[in-house]
């Protein structure tokens, strides 16, 4: 069968708004569990098909997709956000999701379907310890992340120090200028 192009253009469009209209708005908001004050966090989104989502946010998002370059199977997939609600459009279906912070939150797991209405989720995190409330605070000197995003990831973190690395080694015979792994 043959389509003149203005046909093939209408169909392609029909097609595309229907791939649209399937999707839902899934809504988070992260909130401490004791104080009820939002949070930022990091969240890792996955499709029971394996496929990895990613949430948008009125206030900062940060998408990360890293591979290893000699292991495929060491990803690091998530979206690190502020303390605001972040949406992420996503087809029917059921997925897993992971909400991070720092090392003084538990992690919460929390499975859901999305079918065939928005959903709006909370998740509570529950801070298991408050090292600065006794004098201690948290960093990380090993940062491999772009300067830009800094900001969005040491709140999402809850550090108080962060150290970024902009240039480093994996060839022990080249300075770190002349390395194969700098950020720019």
């Amino acid at each position: 069968m043959r389509f003149h192009t203005g046909s093939s253009a209408a169909i392609f469009l029909l097609l595309t708004s229907l791939v649209a209209a399937e999707t839902r708005d899934v809504t988070l908001t992260v909130l401490d569990a004791d104080t009820r004050q939002p949070l930022a966090a990091r969240v890792y989104l996955q499709s029971a098909a394996g496929k990895w989502h990613y949430f948008q946010s009125a206030g900062s998002a940060v998408r990360y997709e890293k591979q290893n370059w000699i292991n495929e199977n060491s990803i690091e997939y998530h979206t690190t956000i502020s303390p605001h609600p972040c949406v992420a459009s996503l087809p029917a279906g059921k997925y897993k999701l992971t909400v991070e912070r720092g090392k003084s939150y538990f992690p919460h797991v929390l499975e859901f379907e999305v079918a065939d209405a928005n959903l709006q989720l909370n998740v509570d995190l529950k801070r298991w310890n408050d090292p600065a409330q006794r004098g201690w605070y948290s960093g990380d000197t090993h940062l491999h992340r772009e300067i830009a995003d800094l900001e969005n990831v040491i709140i999402a973190e809850d550090l108080n120090v962060a150290l970024p690395l902009t240039n480093w080694v994996t060839i022990s015979d080249k300075p770190p200028a002349a390395g194969n792994k700098n950020l720019a």
